[in-house]
This record gives C-alpha cells, sequence and structure tokens, in this order.
C-alpha cells in the first residue's frame, strides 16, 4: 500500500508558493518548493539535497496536478 502525503498548508512567502506536507508535528517539505523559495538554479538543487541529512530525507508518493510523483 502506498503512502500518500497531503498538503496541510499552502503560503507565499517571499512572493513564491510554498507548500507544507506531513503533519503540523512534523512538517515536511519538497525540495523543489525550497528550492525555488531560496532561488537555487536548477544545477544547484542536487546541492541542497545534499545538505539535508540522510536520516531527515523522506521519501513518499505525493499526488501533484501531473500525477503522483515521489517526493
Amino acid at each position: 500500500m502506498e503512502k500518500r502525503l497531503s498538503v496541510i498548508m499552502e503560503k507565499i512567502v517571499l512572493e513564491k508558493n510554498f507548500k507544507i506536507y506531513g503533519t503540523y508535528e512534523n512538517p515536511l517539505f519538497l525540495v523543489k518548493d525550497v528550492s525555488t523559495w531560496r532561488d537555487y538554479s536548477n544545477g544547484n538543487v542536487s546541492k541542497l539535497v545534499n545538505l539535508v541529512d540522510e536520516e531527515e530525507k523522506v521519501r513518499n508518493i505525493i499526488t501533484t496536478p501531473g500525477g503522483n510523483q515521489e517526493s
């Protein structure tokens, strides 16, 4: 059975759309959202991912307008 995440909050941060997934006790963020918010170019997203400890990374299936994606 797939575990799916839902958007628990959507905000505008520094004039950019930002979604929060998971729960209020354990909020989760998509790297692509953080990279957009922080103005990382596509080539630097992997550098941003490398800054996150492996035990902090969570991979789940989320539903997006483009279909289901691993997050």
